[in-house]
């Protein structure tokens, strides 16, 4: 019976895709037993929203599993409690329940080999999928762009929404209207190298920056495009656009990643 309403979801999914132009994953994990929805990943679903709720349609589904300690009805409550969860999240902040979809999968198990603790964290999680298609850009708004008059080598571009979980290398959905420009960019342009470099506030962390400038070289590669022609560096806080970002609109300008056209 799972595994003939995988099919039907992966149907769904083939059916979707169909409609919606644009397609974003992202999963949120709990601890053993439990369906509270975390501050960490409260903030990445209110990220979420925010793309969504500038979307002309949209449609999600939510996938919720849990590791296979406990009996497999328990697990299945469970699991169900989860995915209400989210979709009450989604609901209290405006999404349209009729655009959300709900699958309860339960446990997963493997063989009879056990499992460590940090698989089973990996299990204790709901994917969550979204199909939408974004409302056409208009002049003015907070979006990468770019045009021919950008290919010089030695000409910095700021990628403006580009935003992490504070503290962290991990994308906001926010960030991926920017994402996709570039990445069209870069398809756009096959003879076009860059240096993406990310920049952080407040404090000199290096090793944030690097990985945040090294998310956005995985994700371009990720969707076909050639390491050879990216490079990728953490400058920390050594080019500050605002010496002084106690302010939060300064830091905001400090806390970035920008491209460099290196060859075109």
């Amino acid at each position: 019976m799972r595994i003939i309403r995988l099919f039907f979801c992966s149907l769904l999914l083939l059916i979707l895709n169909y409609a919606f132009s644009n397609e974003i994953k992202l999963s949120v994990f709990y601890n053993s037993g439990k369906f509270e929805i975390s501050k960490t990943d409260s903030t990445k679903l209110d990220s979420l929203v925010k793309v969504i709720l500038k979307s002309e349609k949209y449609n999600l589904q939510i996938s919720s599993f849990c590791d296979a300690d406990g009996s497999t009805k328990d697990n299945l409550i469970l699991a169900e409690k989860r995915c209400n969860s989210i979709t009450s999240f989604f609901v209290d902040r405006r999404l349209k329940k009729d655009s959300i979809k709900c699958y309860t999968i339960g446990e997963i198990k493997y063989s009879t080999r056990k499992l460590t603790e940090e698989e089973k964290v990996k299990n204790r999680r709901s994917d969550i999928l979204i199909n939408y298609s974004p409302k056409p850009i208009k002049a003015g708004n907070e979006t990468f762009s770019f045009s021919e008059k950008d290919l010089v080598i030695g000409k910095k571009l700021v990628l403006p929404t580009i935003n992490f979980v504070n503290g962290t290398a991990e994308f906001l959905v926010t960030s991926y209207p920017s994402l996709m420009e570039l990445l069209k960019v870069m398809k756009k342009y096959p003879t076009l190298e860059i240096e993406i470099g990310g920049h952080v506030c407040c404090s000199n962390n290096f090793p944030i920056s690097e990985k945040r400038a090294y998310n956005v070289f995985a994700y371009l590669q990720k969707n076909g495009i050639s390491a050879k022609r990216m490079k990728y560096k953490g400058y920390g806080k050594t080019q500050p656009i605002f010496e002084d970002d106690n302010d939060e609109e300064k830091a905001k300008f400090n806390r970035r990643v920008e491209i460099i056209i290196l060859k075109y």
